[in-house]
């Protein structure tokens, strides 16, 4: 019997280092992937947070014309109330709230009313009008209809 006869087969050179390249190329096309996803990721929390100052904003304008309905709604004589900032306990939010209520007709019945409800920092959202008319030959509680209603968004 005879032994098989071993040889020394070795791989030509072309394929050695094809492995880094595959390695390289898939690499880049990884790092492509994740930049492009952390930037989508950064963009829809800044979108967040924007829109979350913006509800803020319209919120507490809102709250301060409903403050300012209610205060007219229960005010004795019927009148603009004094106070022309929301109080903190009425604020849904941190940002300021300046009111203000005009009544453009004294003597007119039902009594007319424009308040306008603007927050402190400016910010278009932050800016709420409305129109109401208040039923003056009642006692408080009065009767209290919204005619007109801007909202700043």
């Amino acid at each position: 019997m005879s032994q098989p006869v071993l040889t020394d087969h070795t791989d030509p050179p072309r394929d050695q280092g094809a492995i880094l390249v595959l390695a390289l190329v898939l690499s880049v096309v990884m790092s492509i992937i994740v930049l492009a996803l952390a930037n989508f990721s950064s963009t829809g929390l800044r979108t967040s947070r924007v829109s979350t100052e913006r509800t803020e904003r319209t919120a507490a304008s809102t709250a301060a014309v409903y403050f300012t309905i209610e205060q007219l709604a229960m005010s004795e004589p019927l009148a603009c109330p004094v106070n022309s900032t929301l109080p903190t306990a009425a604020n849904p939010g941190d940002v300021g709230v300046t009111i203000t209520c005009v009544q453009p007709a004294p003597g007119a019945s039902p009594m007319t009313f424009e308040i306008v409800a603007r927050t402190d920092d400016g910010h278009p959202a932050g800016v709420v009008t409305a129109a109401v008319e208040v039923r003056d030959e009642m006692a408080p509680p009065r009767s209290v209809r919204v005619s007109d209603w801007v909202s700043g968004d």
